[in-house]
């Protein structure tokens, strides 16, 4: 095993939906996977007496954030006035994450989008970020290749 490991943004590889979103990505963290409960959490009674409770959330708030004049942006931004129409058409789709110059696989049987990407403008291209929400996900965390 050496000690020097190689890792490519360009090897991450994000589809949702018929969309490949790791085009367009932005500058610094560009996605980020968060559970949105903790898998333990521990109870203390006033005695001091503690309890570890397990939770069955599973669920995972995604966000990926895009460059504001990307073309995945866009494509997403229909996806959501599909879902804002009445009667709306459905976006629900499997997400996979899968880190190319790595064994790190995250995957979501179902995810969708919350709602539109919040807009701010400046004096430099800005950036999206587009927040999907998943009921359950599988999360494999793995190393880097070595170099």
């Amino acid at each position: 095993m050496g000690l020097l490991k190689e890792y490519d943004p360009k090897q991450v590889i994000i589809t949702w939906d018929g969309v490949a979103m790791n085009e367009g990505i932005a500058e610094g963290t560009f996605i980020t996977i968060a559970r949105n409960t903790r898998t333990w959490t521990i109870s203390v009674g006033g005695d001091g007496g503690a309890t570890r409770v397990h939770s069955n959330d599973r669920s995972v708030t995604i966000t990926v954030t895009l460059r504001m004049g990307s073309a995945t942006s866009e494509s997403l931004a229909s996806r959501v006035i599909d879902e804002e129409k009445d009667p709306p058409t459905p976006h629900v789709a499997a997400l996979s994450i899968k880190d190319g110059s790595g064994n790190t696989l995250h995957f979501a049987e179902q995810a969708f989008l919350d709602g539109p990407a919040d807009d701010s403008f400046g004096t430099e291209e800005g950036s999206r970020d587009w927040v999907l929400l998943a009921p359950v996900m599988t999360m494999e965390h793995g190393g880097n290749k070595d170099a």
